[in-house]
């Protein structure tokens, strides 16, 4: 029993991690244009220009999309194993499985609205270009603002609850648990974003925690894979502690 438990964490834990760094090359290809000089990537202008000097850029997005989106489903399921190996499953985890569930299902149809959108907005260009901007801002606002923003809020969902999971069971260490804060901010100003958008100071500061919880968000997936590859439950070190449970 050990030794299975064992191995679904480590399992689990490599899953959340080649998540996690997948996540990471998705947005770094994300932040490509005003590293590559198109610095106002609000103007539809200036994306469609990127799109003519660098589709390719668009086809290797989605590409990580997929990728991304199969090793979410393959962390979701083998966190869900591995914590519920030990013990009846929580409704909190089935609640946070589903959260993560639908962070693959997001992605997948922006995977494939990345990399057929890139061809198809240069066909229209070479029509109109005028054309073409408005198509690139229906494929913004559907792609970017709908189906990103929807699978982050998806994927911070999962993390918030596997941390309330964690709280009632002790199935991950405390400290992971506060880390927890960062996802679950990610979470809260994904939904009150508007209404911090105004020039106060206290809204310059809310602005500060979330940027910072963004990148936060992944480094405390990070640190879940770590800590399942390293982790001893507790009922697995009792058995291992005690001799009567020991099989011969």
């Amino acid at each position: 029993m050990e030794v299975i438990s064992t191995t679904s964490a480590a399992r689990a834990g490599y899953s959340v991690v080649v998540m996690a760094v997948l996540g990471l090359a998705w947005t770094v290809v994300e932040v490509l244009p005003p590293a590559l000089g198109y610095t106002d990537t609000d103007d539809p202008a200036v994306m469609v220009q990127f799109l003519r000097d660098f589709p390719v850029i668009y086809q290797i997005d989605g590409v990580l999309l997929v990728m991304l989106s199969v090793a979410v489903v393959s962390a979701v399921v083998g966190v869900a194993d591995h914590l519920r190996s030990d013990r009846p499953q929580g409704t909190a985890l089935r609640v946070a499985s589903i959260f993560g569930l639908f962070t693959a299902a997001l992605l997948l149809p922006l995977a494939g609205l990345r990399m057929a959108s890139a061809s198809t907005l240069l066909h229209v260009d070479k029509l109109n270009t005028d054309w073409s901007e408005a198509a690139y801002l229906s494929v913004q606002m559907v792609g970017t603002q709908a189906l990103g923003a929807g699978a982050i809020i998806a994927l911070c969902g999962w993390a918030v609850g596997l941390c309330a999971d964690a709280m009632l069971t002790g199935v991950l260490p405390r400290w992971l648990i506060i880390l927890g804060l960062l996802p679950a901010t990610r979470l809260l100003f994904a939904s009150s974003a508007p209404f911090v958008a105004d020039e106060s100071a206290a809204s310059a500061v809310l602005w500060v925690v979330y940027m910072l919880a963004v990148p936060g968000t992944t480094v405390w997936f990070l640190l879940l894979g770590i800590t399942l590859i390293r982790h001893r439950s507790p009922s697995m070190v009792a058995s291992a502690s005690d001799p009567d449970t020991t099989p011969a």
